[in-house]
Parts: C-alpha cells; sequence; structure tokens
C-alpha cells in the first residue's frame, strides 16, 4: 500500500530557444510514491517536466494534478498498482496534464516492478533489457548554419545520436537543416 507521496520540485539551467523565446530554466518535480514497511517499504519515483512551448501543460498545472493526484494515491494496495494505471484517465486534472501522468504511470510501474524483485527496465523488457542506454543531445530550432555547427559539435563530444527539433517553422525550414546536417556527415 502506498504510505506516503512526496514531491521535489527542481530548477536546473537549460539554455534552449523554444517557439516562444528563449528559455533559461528548466523545471520539474519527481513524484516519490512510498509504500509502507509492512509490503517492503519499495520506493516509486517518476518525474514530470512539461516542456514551454510543447503542449498546454506548464509546471503550475502539472503540480497541481500530481497533488491533487496524490490523495486519491496515498493507501492504494499494491493489488491495484496495474488498475490505477491504466485508470490515469480519471485523476482529473491529471487527464489534462500528460507529464503529470507520465510521473505517475512511471512510479507506479516502478513500484510493481520493485514489489516482484526487478528492476523497472527487466520488468518492462524482460530478460533481454539493455543494461545501458545510450543518450542523445537535442537541438533546437535555429538557423541552417546554426543547426550544422551544434551538430557537428555534439558529434565531436561523442554523441551518437542527435535529435532535431521541429515544428513552429515552415516545413521547409526543417528540411533544409535535417537536409544540411545530413549532407555535412556524409562529407565525413
Amino acid at each position: 500500500m502506498i504510505a506516503r507521496v512526496r514531491l521535489a520540485t527542481y530548477a536546473v539551467p537549460f539554455p534552449w530557444h523554444g517557439p516562444d523565446g528563449p528559455i533559461d530554466t528548466r523545471e520539474g518535480a519527481i513524484l516519490v510514491l512510498e509504500e509502507d514497511r509492512e509490503r517492503g517499504g519499495h520506493v516509486g519515483y517518476g518525474e514530470s517536466a512539461p516542456f514551454p512551448g510543447f503542449g498546454l501543460e506548464t509546471f503550475a498545472s502539472s503540480l497541481a494534478a500530481l497533488r491533487l493526484a496524490a490523495k486519491y494515491l496515498v493507501g492504494l494496495p499494491r493489488e491495484r498498482y496495474a488498475t490505477a494505471i491504466s485508470d490515469l484517465h480519471r485523476l482529473a486534472p491529471v487527464a489534462a496534464c500528460p507529464c503529470a501522468r507520465h510521473a505517475i504511470d512511471l512510479a507506479l510501474h516502478e513500484l510493481i516492478a520493485r514489489g516482484a524483485g526487478r528492476t523497472l527496465a527487466e520488468s518492462l523488457g524482460g530478460p533481454g533489457t539493455l543494461r545501458e542506454v545510450p543518450v542523445n543531445l537535442a537541438l533546437p530550432r535555429s538557423s541552417v548554419a546554426l543547426t550544422v555547427r551544434m551538430a557537428r559539435s555534439a558529434v565531436d563530444l561523442g554523441y551518437g545520436t542527435i535529435k532535431i527539433k521541429v515544428g513552429g517553422v515552415a516545413p521547409a525550414e526543417d528540411v533544409a537543416r535535417k537536409a544540411a546536417i545530413a549532407s555535412t556527415s556524409d562529407q565525413d
């Protein structure tokens, strides 16, 4: 049974140029679901970090949704975790907050895994689960020349995967940025 729900907020420097202009700080919340000691005292973690300009959810609305959902999560027995995951849309206003819903989903899945004596990755992926996942580097929307320079720097730093943010501009601009990066990598 979930005995306690905690939220830990954070704000980290995050220089980014979003669709609505520059973003200098990324805000988020870590959701911590703690079981009672009699049930093993397992802990499940989830994160909600809405990104400004990408959807309607804000940091404030996400926190409000998590605080409201916490009232329903305290006292939830372990045998109802999976049902709660499938009914997340019923935890209004969480339905309007996909990042908050994600945090709850992730924390409950982790509690299910821990209760079964497995890691979250093993629980979701089975015996062939990766032990390590390479990270990518996301490039913000910017000019073709700047995008190519940032992509080159990322490769020089050892990133094997680059994620290019698209949308919010004419599709031809996104295509031009992607083509410029691809042609630069073809020259190597």
